[in-house]
């Protein structure tokens, strides 16, 4: 008999102007010694490197970036944003359409962090740092978490630039796994164009899967959302 599927109903979506709303930007010294200042919303806005992306969707599509323009002895001014709401089990879907690559130096990521860290867990969903030319899905946690991978899962390089268009990552977290998938643009399941998720076989293989006899509720409470670009680093 097969488990039924999980029913998703919408409780927050972070799109257009409810991602101003939603978010926190951070503005504290980088807790790993980066070469970074952090911006608020409104030097970021200023200084165009926070805002809508020009367009057909201009007011709806979110651009997050670093200053490019100026020598920075001092740290590159950069954003880091923080979910005000935390989730405590979710399926976490974004549409990226452009990250950083692998550029030296550089240290983008989009992740999950619960308080206390590590204790409350640490979900990095996309992470990359330096030339790396391959993204990192990684579990942080306290101690007695011993993930069993099995083979359920894909991880390869599709392409080696950024600049492939993007795609969707789709994050489901339960009580009994976490899983990621990457959708590259043009291969979006029906489910989520239809803003009706339904993770199933029809989403393919996942990219990654963490599972294991511990209790995954020990290790992941109350994980807040994040987006952030630093340099270099610790």
């Amino acid at each position: 008999q097969q488990p039924a599927l999980a029913v998703y109903q919408l409780i927050q979506d972070y799109s257009s102007d409810a991602f101003w709303q939603g978010f926190d930007f951070f503005t504290d010294p980088d807790p790993t010694d980066a070469l970074v200042q952090f911006q608020s919303l409104e030097q970021a806005n200023a200084t165009g490197i926070a805002g809508f992306i020009e367009g057909g969707n201009a007011s709806f599509a979110i651009y997050m970036g670093v200053d490019t323009e100026n020598v920075a002895p001092q740290g590159r001014a950069s954003v880091g944003v923080s979910s005000s709401q935390s989730f405590q089990h979710a399926l976490v879907i974004a549409d990226i359409v452009h990250m950083p690559g692998g550029v030296c130096g550089s240290w983008p990521a989009f992740w999950m962090v619960g308080a206390n860290w590590p204790n409350n867990g640490e979900i990095d969903i996309v992470e990359g740092v330096n030339d790396q030319p391959t993204n990192s899905m990684t579990l942080h946690t306290g101690q007695g978490a011993v993930v069993s991978n099995g083979t359920d899962f894909s991880g390869e390089l599709i392409t080696s630039n950024c600049d492939a268009g993007g795609g969707v990552l789709a994050t489901e977290w339960t009580a009994d796994f976490i899983k990621i998938w990457f959708f590259p643009r043009g291969t979006f399941p029906d489910d989520i164009v239809s803003s009706n998720p339904t993770p199933s076989e029809n989403w393919g293989t996942r990219n990654s899967l963490f599972q294991g006899s511990f209790n995954l509720d020990d290790h992941f409470n109350n994980l807040q959302i994040v987006f952030d670009t630093t340099f270099c680093g610790q």
